[in-house]
């Protein structure tokens, strides 16, 4: 179902990877290992996939994958410090599960993000 089609599956790798990441936070015991470890899995797959969306896109191409896979590094680099650190950590304080709750908040909005972009690969032309 959702071989060579990146929007689905980035979608779900998002949606479930926030759902465990909430659920990680709110459990104890043995089990939370495995959700931790579900969690990763669902939020790291997509992420390979994302890198490669420049040079699948027709308009970028391999001639100017480099410039622009180094301009989505940067910007990742930018989220990555800058929302964490002045805008959900003084959002939730200490409240630790509005924290995650915030966390997983930017995991479904680059779920529904992702549905904006362009279908790519090989199954782009059968839609």
């Amino acid at each position: 179902m959702f071989i060579h089609r990146n929007r689905p599956f980035i979608f779900t790798t998002a949606i479930v990877g926030a759902v465990l990441m909430y659920i990680g936070w709110q459990i104890s015991g043995p089990f939370i290992w495995v959700v931790i470890f579900a969690s990763g899995l669902m939020i790291g797959s997509g992420m390979p996939i994302l890198f490669s969306y420049p040079m699948l896109l027709k308009e970028i191409g391999p001639k100017y994958a480099g410039s622009a896979g180094g301009i989505i590094s940067t910007l990742q680099l930018i989220g990555a410090v800058v929302i964490p650190t002045y805008l959900i950590t003084p959002l939730a304080g200490d409240n630790y599960h509005l924290m995650f709750g915030l966390g997983a908040a930017c995991m479904v909005a680059l779920g529904i993000i992702n549905l904006f972009l362009p279908e790519v690969g090989p199954k782009k032309e059968r839609n």
